[in-house]
């Protein structure tokens, strides 16, 4: 590009694609189906809702705050 005559090191201006996915509504759905059933996964929250479930990710971690929490089986231990 330099070779081309650009002095600039900034990018250009590009109308970036704006994300349809995190809007108000979906936001609500989702907020809505983990209050209602806090152990859907979020395979489960993406077929219900039709959202992908990269987004589904985002929308949990980005604009409700919640985190993955994985439970572990419980096993017996033996003392002796």
């Amino acid at each position: 590009m330099f070779k081309e005559g650009r002095e600039l090191v900034e990018d250009d201006y590009r109308s970036e694609r704006p994300s349809t996915s995190s809007n108000d509504e979906n936001v609500q759905k989702i907020q809505d189906a983990v209050l209602g059933n806090r152990h859907l996964a979020v395979r489960e929250l993406s077929e219900h809702s039709g959202i992908s479930q990269g987004s589904v990710k985002s929308i949990l971690s980005n604009a409700l705050g919640l985190k993955r929490v994985t439970a572990k089986p419980f096993q017996k231990v033996e003392f002796f």
